[in-house]
């Protein structure tokens, strides 16, 4: 059963919707060079990051900035996959659909997260799930 579309869920005009998809495409471009650039950095040998011999201590903080590279990477490439998820049902016109309930989501929840693939009630239910199995 479908609650009423309130204000804030009425669906995106197609104007905002081609606003979205050039937020969309910008976003995925810099992201595409971000990667690039964290990629390049970890080609780097530590030495060249670095002025400090690396060893002992020195070693271990530089592993663990290259973690940090390691999981900023892997956190924006999923990013980016979200963002060209979010491209290709714009493409296809499945976009602004809710995938658990088929209820449109919000113009206001678009608008602050184009990629989401969840409108509110049911991204508020995973959530909530989440933390119950997380307690």
């Amino acid at each position: 059963m479908s609650m009423p579309v309130i204000a804030s869920q009425r669906a995106a005009t197609p104007a905002e919707l081609a606003e979205l998809r050039e937020r969309l495409e910008a976003l995925a471009s810099q992201l595409g060079h971000r990667e690039a650039d964290l990629r390049e950095l970890l080609a780097e040998p530590p030495s060249e990051r670095s002025n400090a011999f690396i060893a002992g201590s020195e070693g271990g903080l530089a592993a663990e900035a290259q973690d940090e590279v390691i999981a900023q990477l892997h956190h924006e490439d999923s990013l980016l996959a979200e963002i060209k998820a979010a491209l290709a049902r714009l493409a296809s016109g499945d976009y602004g659909a809710c995938e658990d309930c088929g209820d449109v989501i919000g113009w206001a929840r678009l608008e602050a997260v184009p990629w989401t693939t969840h409108c509110v009630s049911c991204q508020d239910r995973a959530e909530q799930l989440r933390r119950r199995l997380h307690a």
